[in-house]
């Protein structure tokens, strides 16, 4: 025997919960006639006469009531399962683990995170501070975050937010260098740099310097950095 068409089960239920083929046309919206001719189609397939007819009213047959409360189940299973899942889908619930770098972490997640917490409760968040590149699927994470510009790939990129940045250098620095004008000139100086970030691209803001302190006198304006998850 084939496998049961599941709207054919949920037009028997509705059959019998009207108590008769224009009830059940009603409730779902089509022809009586092609209630009646369904209705037939599923007692051939079975090959058992699941409803007495007469002129005036239907009535289940002996294995018509056994699988009526049978399909009943089922069909209130199902509905209950998908009326579940819409819900969950609304209400985000479960564990949630997301990976980033400890400055990332430490610098910008600790009030988002309570935000989020506060919004869906129902969240279990593990953070994971790492100070290096981690393969989402291999490692079981849900989320990175990451800065720079994604690199193509199967994963699904959201911009997140942008940081800015600052190129410093000491006073001690510049009385024996001159300032960088361009991000060309960087190639002449001694850098200590960041180099985690994927296809960054680095150039100045305004070519002035910014006295910021004493202990850091030049500090650049580089473009935003934007995060991603």
């Amino acid at each position: 025997m084939t496998d049961l068409n599941l709207n054919a089960l949920r037009l028997f239920v509705k059959v019998v919960e009207a108590g008769s083929f224009v009830g059940a046309a009603k409730a779902l919206g089509i022809p009586k006639t092609t209630v009646s001719r369904r209705l037939s189609e599923l007692e051939a397939h079975l090959e058992v006469r699941l409803l007495q007819r007469d002129s005036r009213r239907l009535s289940l047959s002996p294995e018509g009531t056994r699988f009526y409360s049978r399909c009943q189940k089922i069909i209130s299973d199902i509905d209950d399962a998908v009326l579940e899942l819409c819900e969950g889908a609304k209400t985000p619930g479960g564990p949630l683990r997301v990976t980033c770098s400890p400055l990332v972490g430490e610098s910008f997640l600790g009030e988002w995170c309570l935000e989020y917490l506060q919004e869906f409760p129902n969240v279990n968040l593990e953070l994971c501070f790492l100070g290096r590149k981690t393969d989402l699927i291999e490692e079981g994470f849900d989320v990175a975050i990451r800065a720079g510009i994604p690199a193509s790939s199967n994963l699904i990129a959201r911009k997140f937010t942008k940081v800015s940045q600052y190129l410093c250098a000491s006073p001690t620095y510049l009385e024996t260098h001159s300032a960088p004008q361009e991000p060309t000139d960087l190639s002449e100086h001694n850098c200590i740099s960041y180099t985690q970030i994927e296809h960054a691209r680095l150039g100045f803001c305004t070519t002035k310097p910014v006295i910021r302190s004493e202990l850091m006198s030049l500090a650049l304006f580089l473009p935003t950095v934007t995060l991603w998850c």
